[in-house]
């Protein structure tokens, strides 16, 4: 139920930004450019430091810090 509710409907970006998020990672794995995961890693490297090293860390590293520069993640739609 929680999934359908209005939290995560039109009336707030989160469907959005798991969408944004979602297109990413299918864009290294489908390797729609040939520099798509790394600029998906260098974009998901977190506060830590740690460049991710594949779709999972770097899904990982995105939850794990989501507040850490996004921007760097939402230009990337522009490129892939």
């Amino acid at each position: 139920e929680a999934i359908l509710g209005p939290l995560n409907g039109g009336q707030t970006p989160t469907m959005a930004n798991f969408a944004t998020l979602a297109d990413l990672l299918a864009a290294c794995v489908a390797q729609a450019k040939p520099d798509a995961c790394g600029k998906l890693f260098a974009a998901a490297t977190g506060p830590d430091g740690k460049v991710p090293h594949d779709t999972l860390t770097a899904a990982e590293s995105v939850a794990r810090a989501p507040w850490f520069r996004p921007e760097r993640l939402f230009l990337l739609l522009d490129e892939f």
